[in-house]
């Protein structure tokens, strides 16, 4: 998605009356991550936070609400727009190469997440998928992904 959003996930209620979160999602690849998440990443976040694409979160939100039976729409635009509900979750795809040798981990992606995306950390969720080849290891997970999908509905 060039300017939309890569993923955008409503959470109700128990009773799905009510919409608890809204999850805006920034789902990238690349062998060289990090150059992408502080260029790229990071500025689209801000955007969002500073108000820039509400018109886009809203349409979004008024699309997905239309599907949803039962749903106070009117509170859930109210809570959208004044950000109570937002959280965020950044997805890269990459190698293990950059996997980091001290820690095993793949943190030092996120570094700045909790400075462009401020408050609880509920409100940020970062997420790594690694490969020994990145465009390798995405070409053969959707694969799986389309057998699976022709599993469940029998295509």
């Amino acid at each position: 998605a060039d300017k939309g959003f890569d993923g955008f996930v409503l959470e109700l209620d128990e009773k799905k009356e009510k919409v608890d979160s809204i999850i805006i999602s920034e789902d990238k690849a690349s062998a060289k991550p990090r150059n992408l998440i502080t260029s790229k990443v990071w500025p689209e976040l801000k955007q969002i936070i500073d108000g820039e694409r509400d018109d886009e979160i809203l349409a979004e939100l008024v699309a997905l609400l239309k599907g949803v039976e039962g749903v106070n729409k009117e509170g859930a635009i109210g809570r959208v727009v004044w950000e109570e509900a937002r959280r965020f979750r950044v997805c890269i795809a990459t190698g293990e190469n950059i996997r980091d040798t001290v820690s095993g981990s793949f943190e030092k992606l996120m570094n700045g997440f909790s400075g462009t995306v401020s408050g609880a950390m509920s409100s940020r969720t970062g997420g790594v998928l690694a490969f020994k080849n990145v465009r390798d290891g995405l070409d053969k997970f959707a694969l799986a992904v389309i057998e699976k999908v022709k599993e469940i509905y029998r295509v």
